[in-house]
């Protein structure tokens, strides 16, 4: 199956898209620039240079690469600081998915929406109870980034509505992995900065937050559901929480960050909101619809397994790139 993955130049594309591969489908990369893809490395994979809005491109680009799915992870991160590229980026860049869908005949579109979507945590769903999310919880985000998943996740249900197009969105719990650089993603790539640095032997020191729990959410998880979506015959579901459905802290995945790696001198002090946001968004998400509809099961479903696996991840790259 040859899949546009769009947004494909980022570090979920490049993970999704690896997935893709080895489920034996054909991933081609779709973005503005492949700066992250690129560092990650690996086997080449098929790239286009392009932007998420042209329409024309798209058009283009499904009918060279006879595209059979397409995947759509394109988004500004710091929506707040740039609003009329991150809604340009997100919903016309989804409009221009679904259309090229229809006009190609491509009969799934998959959607990367977040947990932004719900916004701030309410009642049971704060600490410490941290009651999981189903995909009916209600939905009032806050900012930009989280209304323009939720209009995107409209707009899509009313193209599968009208046009036939079938349309899956994911609302992925915190995301954590190779490529979450703090460059990009500022404060919400904690995780990396424990990790990466653990394993170049530097001290990692963060003052607050350790008590905050959360789901999260390993790149590799995404692959697979991405996988499931794009193989899946009819869904009688368009929205799947995707995550680990585990509350576990910030204090926990830096035990296990020092578990995994030796002398790891990695502390965080106790506290909560270690994000320094303005509002609570820490949700654990129930993950059961899509193990039950798209047989959707975490294989890295624990921080110590992810984590494990990060360091393999990043201590091979990191070899690499002194054997050079």
């Amino acid at each position: 199956m040859n899949v546009l993955v769009i947004g494909g130049g980022g570090a979920i594309g490049y993970w999704s898209a690896r997935s893709l591969e080895a489920a034996g489908h054909h991933p081609v990369l779709y973005d503005l620039g492949f700066d992250t893809a690129e560092a990650l490395g690996g086997a080449p994979m098929t790239k286009v240079q392009g932007d998420a809005a042209d329409l024309q491109r798209l058009l283009d680009v499904a009918a060279t690469h006879r595209i059979e799915r397409i995947v759509h992870l394109a988004m500004i991160i710091d929506a707040e600081s740039a609003p009329i590229m991150a809604s340009r980026v997100a919903v016309q860049g989804l409009s221009a998915a679904l259309e090229t869908a229809r006009a190609r005949g491509i009969p799934r579109v998959v959607f990367a929406s977040a947990k932004s979507a719900y916004g701030a945590t309410f009642g049971g769903h704060r600490a410490p109870t941290y009651s999981p999310a189903t995909e009916d919880t209600p939905r009032t985000p806050v900012g930009v980034y989280g209304a323009a998943k939720l209009l995107c996740e409209e707009i899509g249900r009313a193209y599968q509505a009208r046009h036939g197009v079938s349309f899956v969105a994911f609302r992925f719990a915190s995301t954590y992995g190779l490529g979450k650089d703090t460059g990009r993603h500022g404060s919400l790539s904690l995780g990396s900065l424990m990790v990466e640095g653990a394993v170049r032997g530097e001290p990692v020191r963060l003052p607050k937050g350790g008590d905050q729990r959360q789901d999260w959410v390993y790149y590799k998880d995404i692959g697979q559901a991405v996988v499931r979506a794009c193989e899946a015959g009819d869904l009688r579901h368009q929205t799947f929480n995707i995550g680990s459905g585990i509350a576990a802290s910030f204090a926990e995945f830096a035990a296990c960050v020092r578990a995994e790696v030796a002398g790891a001198d990695v502390q965080i002090g106790p506290g909560m909101n270690p994000f320094g946001t303005d509002y609570d968004a820490y949700w654990v998400l129930d993950i059961r619809r899509a193990r039950e509809v798209l047989r959707y099961q975490p294989a890295y479903g624990t921080l110590a397994l992810g984590i494990a696996d990060y360091v393999r991840e990043y201590r091979t790259r990191l070899e690499a790139s002194r054997g050079r």
